[in-house]
């Protein structure tokens, strides 16, 4: 998309919000009929793409066998897609069809951030929010959202920001059981740079200070990979679509939509002295840099598809309700054959459990998923454009025909809080960017 046709599409979605010019933003956005946004998508090149999953047969992918329920056979299936039938909830996929493997690069990996701590500061999620520069609005509500509980707008620049598209919500909720981190509520949404540019950034995610919903800060950081150098740590950005992210303990899980998850250590975020363009060392300054961010999360690790049947990874979320807490991974299709996984995560090590076979496999049989999640036996998907270009959120169960629920134009993925009983999801449109939250128990 090109530079004047972002600020094109920015200006005309800001006419629609503030179409009544004596409401603000967020009553503007109440007010604005779905249809409004016809159109958008096609100028936008809005929604998700479908590549295709990539698999690979490398040695250093860790457990490549069996183990649990699933046997030898069961690895190598034929992956066949049943006939599906559109709104009649979970359908079951025999989950040892799929499976991943362990790059196991959490010691080579972790050594070369040690050697970067030599040079840069090693700061916590509470420093990284004592250092906010930037401020959120509240909203007391969003159109097509009868429950809203509580939400805010971005500042103008990143509202607009026609590079920069938010996708992926997690928070301290996911991170820790009291749903505290540093004794504050937090935020962490993933934004991806869609701009032009071949020197593209790769991800960001926004760590945002929600502990007083009338006074909301938050800072970007930068996600980066680590390598070696010349017996340097090199830092090269993470160019993944990011549609999804968990935080669990240490860990930030972030889809890569044709391999797998992605894995970063939030305990070790650097600080980076340098303000400058540039992603990595400065030969000429002797310092780092990380395109004018101040601080960086590094990639420790990643599971790839191994030994598996194709399934994409388009976003993920949290259940703390099962025993372990468990991912949850779906795919975005544009039909109504996307599938859901669920993996069983190791609480002792944060990771996932061996053998890296979900637990379970749904197909959701609804089009245009871009997020999901399941509490105590139910599940809810967000789809993307089920009326003109507003979304809805889908109540599944297997059996069942699922249920639908009203939500706003450009919907993205969601996130889950138990510790407040909030269901919280965003908007990516330039000009018409929420963070919102309902009670779960409403859908």
């Amino acid at each position: 998309m090109s530079l004047l046709r972002a600020f094109a599409l920015a200006a005309a979605t800001l006419a629609l919000v503030h179409c009544a010019p004596a409401e603000s933003a967020e009553d503007a956005a109440v007010g604005t009929d779905e249809n409004a946004f016809a159109g958008v998508e096609s100028v936008a090149g809005g929604g998700e793409t479908e590549p295709a999953a990539v698999f690979e047969d490398d040695p250093s992918l860790v457990d490549n066998g069996t183990g649990g329920t699933c046997s030898a056979a069961a690895t190598k299936p034929a992956c066949v897609t049943p006939k599906l039938d559109e709104d009649s909830g979970l359908r079951s996929v025999d989950s040892c069809s799929f499976h991943l493997g362990d790059r196991n690069a959490w010691a080579t990996n972790g050594a070369l951030v040690d050697r970067l701590s030599k040079d840069l500061d090693v700061v916590s999620v509470g420093d990284v929010l004592s250092d906010a520069n930037r401020e959120a609005s509240d909203i007391s509500r969003l159109s097509r959202v009868d429950d809203f509980a509580q939400g805010f707008k971005w500042n103008l620049g990143d509202t607009l920001s026609p590079d920069w598209w938010p996708q992926g919500i997690t928070g301290s909720g996911d991170a820790n059981a009291t749903g505290l981190v540093a004794g504050k509520r937090v935020l962490v949404v993933t934004f991806y740079d869609k701009g032009d540019s071949e020197e593209r950034k790769g991800v960001r995610v926004a760590f945002v200070d929600i502990t007083n919903p009338k006074a909301i800060k938050y800072r970007f950081a930068l996600l980066v990979t680590v390598r070696d150098n010349a017996g340097r740590t090199e830092l090269e950005p993470v160019k993944v679509h990011a549609g999804g992210v968990v935080w669990y303990g240490r860990y930030l899980y972030i889809p890569d939509t044709g391999r797998g998850l992605r894995v970063f250590d939030m305990e070790r975020i650097l600080r980076v002295p340098e303000q400058g363009a540039n992603i990595g060392w400065n030969a000429g300054t002797k310092k780092y840099s990380a395109a004018d961010y101040r601080y960086v999360v590094p990639q420790v690790d990643d599971y790839s598809l191994s030994n598996s049947c194709p399934i994409a990874f388009s976003y993920v979320s949290l259940d703390r309700s099962t025993t372990p807490p468990s991912l949850v991974t779906g795919e975005y299709k544009s039909g109504n054959e996307g599938r859901l996984a669920r993996w069983s995560l190791e609480p002792a090590t944060q990771k996932l459990a061996a053998p890296y076979h979900p637990t379970e496999v749904y197909y959701a049989q609804q089009s245009h998923i871009q997020g999901a999640l399941s509490w105590k036996g139910t599940w809810w998907v967000q789809s993307a454009a089920q009326t003109l270009l507003a979304g809805k959120l889908y109540r599944l169960n297997e059996g069942q025909k699922s249920k639908g629920f009203a939500q706003p134009v450009g919907i993205e993925d969601l996130y889950h809080d138990p510790s407040t009983g909030l269901l919280w999801s965003l908007t990516e449109f330039p000009g018409y960017r929420f963070v919102y939250a309902s009670p779960l128990s409403a859908y």
